[in-house]
């Protein structure tokens, strides 16, 4: 109801902004919403490893194509939005650095591009899919024209999710399993750069030099995640 009534606002405000409606006029901006609140449902070092072993018999099974098993792996070892890893281009990843580079993200007007270590498991992966290459996107549509659908991330993320039992557990909860094992050994301002976050924005500016650091424990988090996966 919250986001149904945020959505209509928005419109309104919209058309008052267009001169569809008189200015002052929307009525959504006197309605009280819920309070909102923001999951965050981490997986477990339990569950974690049951979605490890379900991703990899999924996959030798052929139940599982090996472009949806890399975004899944993908997204739990880097802890980027699910967006940056279906749309990643080949031109965003930095093979002799080991990262990806992502110039146009949700926090770049605040931050500037974002930098994205991988450890040696993530690199498997990119290398992996660097065989299937067929145009500029890593993970592209069967047609090979654009990247392929969000949506198939999503209903695979559901079949794994559903064999795990662990209903609850959205997509985007695989960015905060990293964020939440991140949170437990590192500094604030070095997660925040870590997941691309744009608070406190004050703290993020100077994280640039940490890039060093930053990346030794991405990779001590990507070897735990990956040791789960079975990697």
């Amino acid at each position: 109801m919250s986001y149904s009534l945020r959505v209509f606002a928005s419109l309104l405000a919209r058309c008052e902004e267009w001169g569809y409606i008189p200015h002052g006029s929307n009525p959504a901006r006197h309605i009280k919403q819920n309070p909102h609140r923001v999951k965050h449902r981490p997986l477990t070092v339990d569950e974690l490893h049951q979605v490890g072993a379900t991703i990899n018999e999924m996959q030798s099974d052929g139940k599982m194509p090996a472009t949806a098993a890399a975004i899944l792996r993908l997204l739990l070892l880097t802890g980027c939005r699910r967006a940056e890893i279906v749309t990643l281009k080949w031109a965003d990843i930095d093979m002799d650095e080991a990262c990806i580079v992502f110039k146009d993200h949700k926090t770049a007007k605040r931050m500037g591009a974002k930098k994205v270590f991988l450890g040696p498991a993530g690199m498997e992966i990119i290398k992996g899919m660097a065989g299937l290459q067929i145009g500029p996107y890593v993970f592209p549509s069967r047609e090979g024209q654009g990247h392929l659908s969000p949506q198939i991330a999503n209903a695979w993320w559901n079949k794994v999710r559903a064999e795990v039992k662990i209903p609850d557990a959205r997509i985007h909860d695989l960015r905060h399993t990293l964020g939440a094992k991140a949170g437990a050994i590192l500094p604030a301002f070095m997660v925040q750069t870590l997941l691309g976050h744009s608070q406190p924005s004050t703290t993020s500016r100077y994280a640039t030099p940490l890039d060093l650091a930053v990346q030794e424990k991405a990779h001590e988090l990507q070897d735990d995640i990956a040791k789960a996966l079975g990697l």
